[in-house]
């Protein structure tokens, strides 16, 4: 009979290690299998049958099970291609605010010295220094949201076996 019980338990623990496992950033596990995702949330089937939606800024880190994923390439590749958009905008916020000041200064130089528009082009630059100092003094934007969504989509993905 002892023998019967440990069966069980290597192969419960078996089935339990074929499936994929979510480790959520605030401790417990889920597993299940990953049937879909997006570049914000990951869709896994519970082991209980119950669809759950995870946002990816909830999951510390994925395991996936060997074989085939149950969702297309397709679906991650257009998940990561937007992920990595969002990141790269976070980085250049920064550079961004700091160009278009200087975009109105350059505006408002053809306002005022081109088009004889002295006055209103005098604002329009005094407007743009004003945005481009605050670009350069702001501090650089924590973009650890988008980088964390990016990092889990690749680990995903090279689970996979896929080449982004």
């Amino acid at each position: 009979m002892g023998k019967w019980i440990v069966l069980v338990v290597l192969l419960a623990i078996g089935l339990v290690g074929l499936g994929d496992t979510l480790i959520l950033k605030s401790g417990p596990t889920l597993t299940g299998t990953l049937v879909d995702l997006d570049s914000r949330a990951l869709y896994l089937r519970a082991d209980s049958g119950r669809l759950v939606r995870v946002d990816i800024s909830e999951v510390a880190s994925v395991e996936l099970s060997e074989g085939k994923p149950k969702f297309p390439e397709s679906h991650w590749i257009a998940a990561m291609t937007k992920a990595r958009h969002e990141l790269a905008g976070c980085r250049l916020v920064k550079q961004g605010t700091v160009l278009g000041g200087l975009l109105f200064v350059a505006g408002g130089y053809l306002l005022s010295e081109v088009l004889g528009h002295r006055v209103f082009g005098g604002v329009v630059s005094g407007l743009g220094a004003v945005v481009s100092l605050l670009g350069i003094a702001m501090p650089a934007p924590d973009c650890s949201g988008p980088l964390h969504r990016v990092e889990i989509l690749a680990r995903i993905g090279l689970g996979c076996g896929w080449v982004y």
